[in-house]
């Protein structure tokens, strides 16, 4: 299995990358090599929504769209970083679409469809 630091090295500006919901188990430590490798201009598919992985690459500056349908920290309230949409510096497009939750991205191929919920 490769490590964290070593995928991130395979994201790439502009790429498109399926993040699953914070329930499936989400990786921060994938999370924090992706912040370290600093590729920006990222479009975000959240597997079916966001949570504290994609607020954070938000606050990274990484990210240029969300495609979801909500950013929440659960009990924690509202994902803040995600709010800076309604100031225009990001995009956000509504994914309320529940084959979410089986969703696959077509079209794509492992070089430009990543995701970032490995290696613990």
């Amino acid at each position: 299995m490769r490590s964290p630091n070593a995928m991130a090295k395979y994201i790439e500006r502009g790429m498109t990358v399926a993040l699953p919901v914070d329930y499936a188990g989400v990786s921060m430590a994938m999370t924090r090599e992706m912040i370290r490798h600093g590729a920006n201009d990222l479009h975000l598919v959240c597997v079916p929504t966001g949570g504290l992985q994609v607020d954070q690459l938000i606050g990274a500056g990484l990210v240029r769209t969300v495609e979801t349908s909500a950013v929440s920290l659960g009990e924690a309230g509202g994902a803040p970083r995600f709010k800076c949409r309604r100031q225009g510096r990001l995009n956000s497009i509504d994914g309320c679409d529940l084959s979410r939750h089986s969703c696959r991205l077509d079209g794509g191929s492992e070089r430009h469809s990543v995701h970032a919920d490995a290696g613990g």
